[in-house]
């Protein structure tokens, strides 16, 4: 995919979480274009948010703060470089709010990508590095870790200004970085006037999924039903996954119960999770799914286990080609005699 920048800029913020203050250091300029620097730096960018799997999607309220002050820009009644630094005032009001907020580099883009005009809003951590100066001495410099993003969200603005015509579509992707607990932090959403009831995380969902499908099996089904049920809705949405379609809980109630689907719907409203009723699930969270059942020689043994087992270690192969049982229960330890 080629973008083209049409605005690009950043800005300095400064927290101390002692006393929750918040220091601007604002850029006094936009960064002219062209500039090859400013295409390597966003190009980067770019492929790093793009490259993570760990997304959530939304929608801007109407009439918030920030839906109001973008479509001014984009009106052409406000210039790019006043709305980064509007939109800076407004994060350090957000900032202030949040005991453990950290800082960076607040970076607006405003680029087309394949000819269609995009808004991203990140937020760079600054590293410490080492270069080497004219005289061949290291020194050491402040880096852009442009590999661990704070935070990031994409706006697409075509569906974003045609909202009023599908009022589930979302327009807002965010990137919510590899160490981060499964939520967006508030001060982003707040900021970028996020409406919450049209916030969908992919990952937490499938995760809950999952759960409520391992709970509804254990339920109402044996163990050897809900084995093959669970492995089947699992290779089936592994297919709508391939094919970059979402699934429905309905969906999904017609492949655990054919004949009453119903039965899983009810099951999910007694649950009291709150799940959408439609999303696109992460294949990842959906491998735990699988259980696993063996019989040894003579059915001298059954063994069942869960997939986090393997993924924990609990249960492994050795060099030798044994199963290894790690975290055996002292019950019955006493009865398993050592080699």
């Amino acid at each position: 995919m080629e973008f083209q920048l049409q605005g690009f800029v950043f800005h300095k913020v400064v927290t101390n979480q002692r006393d929750k203050g918040v220091v601007l250091v604002p850029r006094e300029r936009q960064i002219d274009l062209p500039e090859p620097k400013a295409d390597t730096l966003v190009s980067t960018i770019l492929t790093s948010y793009q490259g993570e799997g760990n997304m959530a999607y939304a929608r801007i309220l109407a009439d918030s703060w920030f839906d109001v002050k973008t479509k001014r820009y984009f009106a052409k009644e406000l210039g790019f470089y006043q709305f980064s630094m509007d939109t800076l005032a407004q994060l350090k009001i957000e900032l202030e709010k949040a005991p453990l907020a950290t800082g960076g580099f607040l970076t607006i883009i405003d680029y087309l990508i394949d000819g269609e005009p995009n808004l991203m809003i990140v937020l760079i951590k600054n590293a410490k590095g080492i270069g080497i100066d004219e005289n061949l001495n290291l020194e050491e410099i402040d880096t852009l870790d442009i590999d661990k993003l704070h935070f990031a969200a994409n706006i697409d603005i075509r569906r974003w200004q045609e909202a009023d015509m599908d009022l589930e579509a979302p327009h807002v992707s965010f990137l919510k970085g590899k160490n981060r607990k499964d939520t967006v932090v508030g001060y982003f959403k707040s900021l970028l006037g996020i409406d919450e009831e049209a916030y969908l995380d992919p990952s937490k969902h499938t995760q809950q999924l999952v759960t409520l499908i391992k709970n509804y099996c254990e339920e109402f089904k044996g163990e050897d039903e809900a084995l093959n049920s669970r492995r089947a809705i699992q290779e089936w949405a592994d297919g709508k996954i391939a094919k970059g379609e979402s699934i429905t809980l309905r969906e999904v109630a017609n492949q655990l119960e054919p004949g009453d689907p119903n039965n899983f719907i009810d099951f999910v409203t007694r649950s009291k999770i709150e799940i959408p009723a439609e999303f696109e699930p992460v294949a990842k969270h959906l491998k735990s799914l699988l259980k696993y059942r063996v019989s040894g020689p003579n059915k001298e043994y059954t063994l069942s286990f869960e997939q986090a087992a393997l993924e924990n270690k609990t249960i492994y192969l050795n060099a030798e080609g044994h199963l290894v049982i790690t975290k055996v229960p002292d019950s019955i330890k006493p009865n398993i005699p050592k080699a």
